[in-house]
């Protein structure tokens, strides 16, 4: 499957939109409270981008440039970028249903839950192994 000549350039974009997010948490992230609220932020963006790429994958896309394709990627132009997004997501929405039940907010659980099944349906939509095999093993380690 070919590349779009015109959506070239949009990895760089998105790799460099990650790297400012990695230096933004790594040196101004202090309290708790603040990791909560950049968790709750990616379980958010995870869950609108999860739903993004799962009505690309049933053609339903109104800005066209990933409708009818075999994978699903977002705005990304990319599936692989799609899913490495999904699945730092898929660990932050983990991280903010396990502190809601710890406690004790049954509604914020619930959601969080509800947004997590979105995005693994978002990430299987990918059809990227890279991400699929990282969610995983992650998972994995993470039950360890």
């Amino acid at each position: 499957m070919g590349r779009d000549n015109i959506t070239l350039g949009y990895e760089l974009y998105t790799f460099l939109a990650l790297l400012v997010i990695f230096f933004a948490v790594a040196l101004r992230l202090r309290t708790l409270d603040a990791a909560g609220r950049v968790f709750l932020v990616l379980m958010v963006a995870g869950g609108i981008a999860a739903l993004y790429g799962i009505s690309q994958d049933f053609g339903w896309d109104p800005i066209s440039p990933g409708e009818d394709g075999a994978r699903s990627l977002g705005t990304f132009g990319n599936p692989i970028f799609f899913g490495a997004f999904l699945l730092m997501a898929v660990f932050a929405t983990v991280a903010v249903a396990l502190q809601a039940r710890a406690s004790g907010q049954t509604a914020m659980f619930v959601l969080a839950i509800v947004i997590l099944g979105i995005e693994l349906a978002g990430l299987w939509s990918t059809q990227s192994r890279g991400p699929l095999y990282g969610t995983a093993v992650g998972m994995i380690a993470f039950g360890v």
